[in-house]
C-alpha cells in the first residue's frame, strides 16, 4: 500500500505536458549530424495544442511567438512552426507560469514530511552534505528539495558529473568529458 501511495503522488503527468505536443521537422540537408548549439537551436519544429487544458493555470496561445513562425501562422491557430530554440524558450516560460501559479508539482518536500516517500530517497541529503551543504549557512536539510537542480551552486559545480554524466557519456558517442 505504501508503494502504491508513493507512485500515485510522485508520478504525475504535468498538465503542460498533456497540453502541448512538439514534433521535430527533418532538416532539408544531406548531413544530419548536429554542428553545434546554434545549429540545434535552429532546427525546425512544430508545436501543436492538443486541446487538453485541464489543470493549466491559463489557456495557451502561440500569439507571443507568432513573429518567430517559419510558416504562415494566423491568430487562433492550434499549431505553429518555429525553431527549437524559440519553442524551448516558449515552453520553459509556460512551465514557469505554471510553477508560479501552483508551485512545483509534486511537492516532494511535503511528501517526505508526510512519510509518503520511502526513507532511501533521503540519500540526497547526505549528498548535499558531501557537496558542502552547511545547515547553519544554507538552511535546514529537511526543507531541502530532492531536486538537486534547485540547490546545487553552478558556480562551484559548473560541470555535470556523477552517474548521470557517466551513463550519458557511455551511451552517446557525441558526448565527452568535460561536460
Amino acid at each position: 500500500m505504501a508503494r502504491e501511495k508513493y507512485w500515485r503522488h510522485t508520478l504525475l503527468m504535468q498538465p503542460l505536458f498533456r497540453a502541448v505536443f512538439m514534433v521535430l521537422i527533418l532538416p532539408n540537408t544531406k548531413e544530419l549530424k548536429p554542428r553545434g548549439i546554434k545549429w540545434i537551436a535552429g532546427v525546425q519544429v512544430r508545436l501543436t495544442l492538443t486541446g487538453i487544458t485541464e489543470g493549466l493555470s491559463a489557456p495557451i496561445s502561440f500569439e507571443e511567438i507568432r513573429e518567430y513562425s517559419t510558416e504562415n501562422y494566423k491568430p487562433g491557430d492550434q499549431t505553429i512552426a518555429t525553431t527549437l530554440g524559440i519553442a524551448t524558450k516558449f515552453i520553459l516560460q509556460l512551465e514557469q507560469r505554471e510553477i508560479d501559479a501552483f508551485g512545483i508539482r509534486p511537492d516532494l518536500c511535503r511528501l517526505i514530511a508526510d512519510n509518503i516517500i520511502p526513507p532511501r530517497i533521503l540519500e540526497y541529503r547526505e549528498k548535499a552534505k558531501r557537496l558542502g551543504w552547511v545547515e547553519e549557512r544554507d538552511g535546514r536539510l529537511d526543507e531541502l528539495s530532492p531536486r538537486s537542480s534547485e540547490w546545487v551552486d553552478r558556480i562551484i559545480f559548473p560541470r555535470w558529473f556523477g552517474n548521470g554524466a557517466l551513463e550519458t557519456c557511455m551511451l552517446s558517442p557525441t558526448v565527452s568529458f568535460p561536460l
